[in-house]
């Protein structure tokens, strides 16, 4: 959980806007008139949206951090909704780029990005039912002619993705699942 922070202020946002938008609104387009007044008032609005949206900030995040424990707990591994590789691949950079494109374009990884001299694959993994997808950004640094050091990165693509399930865990996982094929291979 390292950007609770980050899931917080996004899980904040999104409620005080699904709490105060409909309620301004209302006021703006057919407003309650009580004594002469305009009921209710933008501070009343406003406070009263700041207090719903901290109480079901707090609810939801506390959700969201005991469902990554329990997603931690049985993957024994540091589950974040950012996963990171860093690895030594017994092979040239320019070679290991070329086979990365081409097996993970067959696991339907789209390759979004690429420049092979400064060995940088992006691919997008598409999901259908989701309003989000994955990115998985792949830096290759040659250290030396058989010897490739290999970072990788995967994260949601939506700036509104609070939690991934699994999946970008799940990506870096079949990273190293083809990495290892390719050591196997050379």
């Amino acid at each position: 959980m390292k950007n609770l922070s980050g899931v917080a202020l996004k899980v904040f946002s999104f409620l005080f806007v699904l709490f105060v938008l409909p309620r301004l609104l209302t006021r703006i387009f057919f407003p309650t008139y009580i004594n002469g007044h305009v009921w209710p008032s933008i501070s009343y609005i406003l406070v009263q949206g700041l207090a719903m949206t901290a109480i079901a900030t707090f609810i939801v995040v506390g959700i969201h951090v005991l469902l990554v424990r329990r997603i931690s707990k049985s993957a024994d591994t540091d589950y974040g909704v950012r996963q990171r590789l860093e690895t030594q691949v017994p092979q040239s950079a320019s070679t290991l780029f070329e086979t990365l494109k081409n097996r993970l374009a067959n696991r339907q990884w789209e390759v979004v990005q690429q420049d092979e001299n400064s060995g940088l694959l992006r691919f997008e993994i598409y999901n259908k039912w989701r309003t989000w997808n994955e990115v998985v950004t792949i830096q290759l640094l040659s250290k030396g002619s058989m010897q490739t050091t290999v970072f990788a990165e995967s994260k949601p693509g939506g700036w509104l993705a609070l939690a991934d399930n699994g999946k970008n865990l799940r990506n870096i996982q079949v990273l190293r699942e083809v990495l290892g094929q390719q050591e196997r291979v050379s």
